[in-house]
C-alpha cells in the first residue's frame, strides 16, 4: 500500500470530520437553526459515502481509494461557498446582534 496515498486518505477523512465538527460547534454557539441555506448546504452524506467506499476497498484495491478521497475532499470544498453565503445572509438581517 502506498504510504502517501494512505496518508492523503486519512487527511481527507480528518478534514471532513473537523469541518463537520467546527460547523456544528458554530451553529450551537450562534444558535443557528435549520433554514433553506442549511438544507442546500448540508451534504455530508456524499462525503461520508466516498469515505465509506474508500475504506471498503482499501485492502483489496489499495490504489483506488485515492479517487474516493479526492471526491470526498471536493465535496467538503463545495460546502464552503453556501456556508459563507448563509453567514452573509444572517448578518444582513436586522435582528443580528453585533458586539
Amino acid at each position: 500500500m502506498d504510504r502517501k496515498k494512505s496518508f492523503a486518505l486519512s487527511r481527507a477523512i480528518d478534514d471532513i470530520v473537523d469541518y463537520a465538527n467546527s460547523t456544528v460547534d458554530e451553529m450551537e454557539i450562534y444558535e443557528v437553526s435549520s433554514d433553506d441555506y442549511l438544507r442546500k448546504w448540508w451534504r455530508f452524506d456524499k462525503a461520508a459515502r466516498e469515505i465509506s467506499d474508500a475504506v471498503k476497498i482499501l485492502e483489496t484495491y489499495p490504489m483506488l481509494p485515492w479517487n474516493h478521497a479526492v471526491a470526498a475532499k471536493s465535496s467538503e470544498n463545495a460546502w464552503r461557498r453556501p456556508y459563507h453565503n448563509a453567514l452573509a445572509h444572517l448578518f444582513k438581517k436586522t435582528d443580528t446582534v453585533i458586539c
